[in-house]
C-alpha cells in the first residue's frame, strides 16, 4: 500500500490534480520505502522457509516455487500490456527473464511493467539461494549472507558504473541480508527476543517521522539510489529502519499474548 500510495500521488500530478500530500514534508515520495520493506520481508521469509534445506532436491524445489509464485501473474499481466503496444527486442527479452542479461553497458532496459523493476532483484536473491543450497547445504544462509555482503561491499566501494556490474554488486542487497539475520535472531533467541520488540517498533516509527520532516537524499528516485550513486544512501535511511520495523512486529509474535495478527479487529 505503501509504494501503490506514491505512485498515486504521481499519477494525480500527472493529471494536474493537486496532490496536497507534497506540502506535507517529504511525505511526496516516503511511499518508496514499502520496497525496502518488501526486501528485508523477503531476506526473512526466504531463511524462514529455507532454513533446514540441504540438498540438490530441496534447492530445486525451492527454486520452482519462487518462479511458480512470481511468474504466471506477472506475465499474465505483461502479455496484456504488449499486446496493446508490442515493444522492442531487449524489452521483450527482459520482460520474459526479469534480469537485465541483454541490456546495454550505459542504461538499464525498462520492463514493460516498469514498477517491476523490484522482481529483478528478487529473482537474483533467488538464485543466490538456489545455489547456496547446493553449494553449502546446511550452510547455506551463511554462504547467501557472505555472499550478498561481498557484493554488496563492493558495489558501495567501487560504484560501478556498468550497467551490469550496477546491478550484481548492488547495495540494495544489503536488505536481503538484514531480513536473513532477523530470522536467525528469531529462531536462536524466541523466547526472550519479545522484549525489545516495542522499542524496536519505537525506533523505526520515530525514524520515520525524522526522515519525513527532515528529507532523506532523494533515495526514492530508484534512478538515482538503486541504479545512482547514493545505493547505500537508501540502505541507511531506508533498509534499517525497515528492518526496525519488520524485527519489531516479528519479535511481538514470539509471544502469543502479543498475537496481533489474530486480531479479529486488525483482521
Amino acid at each position: 500500500m505503501l509504494v501503490v500510495y506514491a505512485h498515486a500521488i504521481d499519477l494525480v500530478q500527472g493529471l494536474n490534480v493537486p496532490a496536497h500530500q507534497i506540502k506535507w514534508g517529504y511525505l511526496e515520495n516516503f511511499g518508496a520505502i514499502g520496497v525496502d520493506i518488501f526486501f528485508v520481508i523477503s531476506g526473512f521469509i526466504m531463511a524462514y522457509i529455507s532454513r533446514n534445506m540441504s540438498s540438490k532436491k530441496d534447492a530445486f524445489q525451492f527454486l520452482l516455487k519462487r518462479i511458480v509464485r512470481i511468474y504466471p501473474l506477472y506475465l499474465f499481466v505483461t502479455l496484456i500490456l504488449i499486446l496493446k503496444n508490442v515493444p522492442s527486442t531487449e524489452t521483450l527479452i527482459k520482460d520474459i527473464t526479469l534480469i537485465p542479461l541483454f541490456d546495454n553497458s550505459n542504461t538499464f532496459v525498462p520492463l514493460t511493467i516498469s514498477v517491476a523493476w523490484s522482481l529483478s532483484f528478487e529473482l537474483f536473491f533467488y538464485f543466490v539461494v538456489f545455489a547456496s543450497i547446493i553449494q553449502a547445504k546446511k550452510n547455506h544462509l551463511k554462504a547467501t549472507v557472505i555472499c550478498f555482503i561481498l557484493l554488496a561491499t563492493i558495489g558501495s566501494i567501487f560504484m560501478f558504473r556498468e550497467t551490469h556490474l550496477q546491478f550484481i554488486f548492488n547495495s540494495i542487497f544489503f536488505e536481503f541480508v538484514l531480513g536473513i539475520i532477523i530470522c536467525q535472531i528469531f529462531f536462536r533467541y524466541r523466547e526472550k527476543i519479545y522484549k525489545i520488540s516495542f522499542l524496536l517498533l519505537l525506533t523505526a516509527i520515530v525514524f520515520y517521522i525524522v526522515l519525513i520532516c527532515f528529507g532523506y537524499k532523494n533515495v526514492s528516485e530508484v534512478s538515482i539510489s538503486i541504479f545512482g550513486d547514493k545505493g547505500l544512501w537508501r540502505v541507511l535511511f531506508w533498509g534499517i529502519p525497515s528492518a526496525l520495523i519488520v524485527a519489531g512486529f516479528i519479535f511481538l509474535e514470539s509471544r502469543k499474548q502479543y498475537g496481533i495478527f489474530k486480531n479479529k479487529l486488525l483482521n
